[in-house]
């Protein structure tokens, strides 16, 4: 999609909408098709687990974005409270006792965890088989080496959205905002291995206009709102905005959408953007998980 804007020095030009809803369509429609045949060879439909131990207005947002993806295509889930007051063992008990639950064939743990529990406490549990969003200790020890079972959602929707709309990334400059381990890192690491040259920034980073004003692609994935500018973005750059805040006046990203479109040649919008692929691709890594732990099953008799 193309839109004409005037940037702030009066000069008008096209930038592209990176809208993920087309690409999120087909990716949706291929893992129904494929669970479809699944089910009909007497098979099980996916089951995934979420387990609910995040209560953040985004979280919660995202639970319900995923939940609906999974019903479209035909994948069973159900949420998995963890009490209030749970500790980091009672988190990886609840963990190992769905990686033996023969009818769980995917885990999810949505984040970021309440306060009292750590994500490693969780990444450390989780069975790379069934981890859906490729955060298990296994599973990003597997991505740093390139060879991972499953990849965050996140940061691979991000990668296949740009490659839909045919952007660039072998030789280019990319400066990553944030340095989470399931959407700065990987989508640093994605990057990297895709040949572009990646500097990751963070709350420590000083000067971060200067790092993201060199870079070619600019990422943004610090979970503060509005905090790319046009001023931080050199002409002509592409944006991906993986914010998903939830304000007074609405969901946001991270990036000052309406300044930054008039400046860069390509932005992915939010909502509409990235959230939508993110939701098809972990529909994807369900399906994907299905067939591992099914096919462990059918092994082991």
């Amino acid at each position: 999609m193309l839109l004409a804007v005037i940037n702030e020095n009066g000069h008008s030009g096209l930038v592209t909408i990176l809208k993920g809803t087309e690409l999120a369509q087909q990716i949706r429609a291929g893992v129904k098709s494929s669970i479809d045949a699944l089910v009909a060879t007497g098979r099980t439909a996916p089951t995934v687990a979420v387990v609910m131990a995040a209560e953040t207005p985004e979280a919660l947002v995202y639970v319900e974005s995923v939940e609906r993806s999974f019903s479209r295509v035909g994948i069973c889930s159900r949420r998995v409270s963890v009490p209030d007051g749970a500790t980091d063992a009672d988190l990886q008990e609840l963990i190992r006792d769905l990686a033996e639950d023969t009818e769980v064939h995917g885990i999810l743990v949505p984040t970021p965890l309440r306060p009292g529990l750590t994500l490693l406490a969780a990444q450390d549990a989780l069975p790379p088989a069934k981890d859906v969003e490729g955060i298990s200790s296994a599973n990003v020890g597997r991505l740093a080496l390139g060879r991972p079972l499953a990849i965050p959602a996140t940061p691979l929707g991000g990668m296949e959205l740009l490659r839909h709309y045919g952007v660039e990334l072998s030789g280019k400059q990319a400066t990553v905002v944030g340095r989470s381990s399931v959407v700065g890192w990987p989508m640093a690491t994605l990057l990297t291995q895709a040949n572009a040259t990646v500097t990751v920034c963070h709350s420590r980073t000083p000067n971060l206009a200067e790092h993201t004003r060199r870079a070619d692609i600019v990422v943004a994935a610090a979970g503060r709102p509005a905090m790319i500018t046009a001023a931080m973005v050199r002409p002509g750059a592409v944006v991906v905005d993986f914010g998903v805040n939830v304000t007074e006046q609405g969901m946001c990203g991270d990036v000052d959408y309406n300044s930054v479109s008039a400046v860069a040649s390509a932005i992915t919008p939010v909502p509409g953007g990235t959230g939508p692929v993110t939701a098809a691709v972990l529909v994807r890594n369900v399906y994907e998980a299905a067939t591992r732990v099914l096919n462990m099953g059918a092994q082991s008799k």
